[in-house]
């Protein structure tokens, strides 16, 4: 009698574990990462974001890499409050003063500073260069 309930007890198991997977399946596979280099000539003088306009799916997120040398960059999302309701997982991001939401820091050369996008929008942010009156704008569409 046991081997006889064995075998249902088994089998709907195992639909209930596929059932599951299949649902969550968004949650299961890996979010992918967009990448924008901040890119500058040794005088500054050329301060570039590539790409300027970075497209993302909800859910992957968005590192900002600083291959300026000598320089640190400050990514700053003027419309913060906005964006606080749309992102995860920030990594040396904070809100200021003026609901902007800044990097913590400056973004050393060779570091990075990171989000992830949860909601669909566009957002712009710019980028300030340490030192310098350099602002470049840069913008993220999450569709």
């Amino acid at each position: 009698m046991k081997k006889k309930m064995l075998l249902p007890v088994v089998a709907l198991s195992l639909i209930l574990a596929i059932t599951f997977l299949l649902v969550n399946q968004k949650t299961l596979s890996a979010s992918e990462c967009r990448i924008v280099r901040i890119i500058a000539s040794a005088t500054y003088q050329n301060v570039t974001l590539d790409p300027k306009t970075t497209y993302a799916n909800k859910g992957d997120c968005v590192i900002w890499y600083n291959h300026a040398a000598l320089s640190g960059v400050k990514i700053v999302f003027e419309d913060g409050k906005a964006c606080t309701d749309v992102v995860e997982a920030s990594m040396d991001f904070k809100l200021d003063e003026n609901s902007c939401l800044i990097t913590k820091t400056h973004i050393p050369t060779r570091g990075t500073a990171s989000f992830a996008f949860d909601k669909e929008g566009s957002f712009d942010y710019i980028a300030e260069v340490t030192g310098t009156a350099l602002k470049i704008k840069g913008t993220i569409n999450v569709k």
